[in-house]
């Protein structure tokens, strides 16, 4: 008998554990270790007390990890992965589990909900769709080695202590939620933050998780785009990268210019990538 329950009382490993089978099929490759779980938890904020888990006599058997956060006056909800083990699927438990876990969110003032799913993933996205999420954007996820030459004259650093309203000016777009400022911030000891400078003008920056080659964010100020402020930084980050190679998810499509200097870099478009996004009444 199926029965549905928040996580609080779920430890690490386990939760480790059956996200993993859940993610064993996926579409793209997909496993975290404890220790990258955790550092998932903090980052996107996730909130076991209000994500919700299935149970089969006891055991759990599928999870919405749900992320929470006030950002530009909304109480915000983020959907940082929903899965079901491969034998217990079939069974809708997808929805059934936000249909016990919308209620206790509603409650608690949070009516926006976003998530993200891979483009071609018909069957989560009619899944979503059902539940009453619609498409907002599309992103695009790209990975390789970088082979582009900087310029001369551009300094890239580490920075300490950085003025992040200063930082987020030089964006065009408003990254995805596990891309955003507040995930970056709160677990900002796993990450690589440097800046690109020209003299002493802080002309762009990046961030990388280094265990992965993972770049969180990047920008270049306007005036100095097209002078290899940008392969400068990405050069420095591939450096870094424990991989040996960056990757980049869920960079927004409106953004054509980055996507063209990705694919000057050298990189590859893997997958896309909607976000979606519901709101309560």
């Amino acid at each position: 008998m199926i029965t549905f329950n928040t996580l609080e009382d779920q430890n690490l490993a386990e939760l480790t554990t059956v996200f993993n089978l859940a993610f064993s099929d996926y579409m793209i490759k997909f496993q975290l270790s404890e220790q990258a779980m955790a550092i998932k938890l903090k980052s996107e904020n996730i909130s076991l007390a209000y994500s919700a888990g299935a149970f089969e006599n006891g055991k759990l058997v599928g999870f919405i990890l749900n992320g929470l956060d006030t950002i530009g006056g909304k109480q915000l909800v983020y959907n940082g992965g929903t899965g079901v083990v491969p034998d217990q699927r079939g069974q809708r438990l997808p929805q059934k589990m936000y249909e016990f876990i919308s209620p206790l969110l509603k409650n608690a003032g949070y009516t926006h909900h976003l998530l993200e799913v891979i483009e071609g993933n018909e069957k989560a996205i009619r899944s979503y769709e059902k539940t009453g999420f619609q498409i907002l954007r599309k992103c695009g996820c790209f990975k390789g080695i970088v082979t582009g030459e900087p310029a001369a004259g551009i300094l890239v650093a580490p920075m300490t202590d950085p003025d992040w309203t200063i930082l987020e000016s030089f964006r065009d777009i408003e990254p995805t939620w596990q891309n955003s400022t507040p995930a970056v911030c709160r677990a900002m000891e796993q990450y690589i933050l440097a800046g690109a400078y020209i003299g002493s003008e802080l002309t762009g920056y990046a961030v990388m998780d280094p265990v992965n080659g993972r770049i969180k964010q990047f920008a270049v100020q306007p005036e100095y785009r097209r002078k290899g402020v940008g392969t400068a930084l990405f050069r420095y980050m591939n450096q870094k990268s424990q991989t040996g190679s960056i990757n980049f998810i869920n960079y927004n499509e409106t953004d054509t210019g980055a996507w063209i200097f990705f694919e000057k870099l050298g990189l590859e478009r893997f997958i896309s990538i909607f976000e979606m996004g519901m709101t309560y009444a």
